[in-house]
């Protein structure tokens, strides 16, 4: 469902491919002003590398945990990718004594759109570190989009402030529409 996905579409990084940058939020000077944005970093069209990291740094409204239902990565011909691994600094509620069998586990979400399919992830929320779920590829591979599914099971649980790093290198930061399919 379109209305429950947030994209990340961004531009390509000199240091990694010499192509174009995405233009900028606006003319030089006009930050904090009517129609110009302030941002720190520079947003690549396809960016390239072996980690993507995403670092999710609050949830819509619960303290104790933090979801989504599904992250997909798609290469410059628009077909969703397969990483080598998938890893996530808190894990998930599987770590959790007594929660062992729950299948909401970081490898599970990688798998396109969860439709109905249950497939999702969801961990005790961290705020200092915060969490973060780092996809890796066995060679340098360049992205064109990412699309997030928020965490539909409980909308307050789900990602709200996101961060993205790709080789340790800052190329978005944005906040994910919450889910209100309940």
């Amino acid at each position: 469902d379109d209305s429950r996905r947030s994209t990340v579409e961004r531009s390509a990084s000199r240091e990694r491919s010499g192509g174009e940058r995405a233009p900028s939020a606006g003319p030089p000077g006009t930050a904090g002003k009517a129609g110009g944005v302030q941002q720190q970093y520079e947003t690549p069209l396809h960016p390239c590398g072996f980690i993507f990291r995403f670092v999710f740094l609050s949830t819509w409204s619960d303290p104790h945990y933090i979801g989504l239902d599904g992250i997909e990565l798609l290469d410059l011909g628009g077909s969703p990718l397969r990483p080598k691994r998938v890893h996530s600094n808190y894990g998930s509620v599987r770590n959790i004594p007594g929660m062992e069998d729950d299948v909401r586990t970081e490898d599970t979400f990688l798998r396109g759109a969860p439709g109905n399919s249950g497939r999702m992830w969801l961990a005790p929320f961290c705020r200092q570190p915060p969490n973060f779920v780092e996809v890796v590829f066995n060679d340098p591979t360049a992205i064109s989009c990412a699309r997030f599914w928020n965490y539909s099971r409980t909308p307050g649980r789900g990602v709200r402030d996101v961060e993205i790093y790709v080789d340790d290198l800052l190329i978005y930061q944005g906040i994910l529409r919450q889910n209100w399919r309940a």
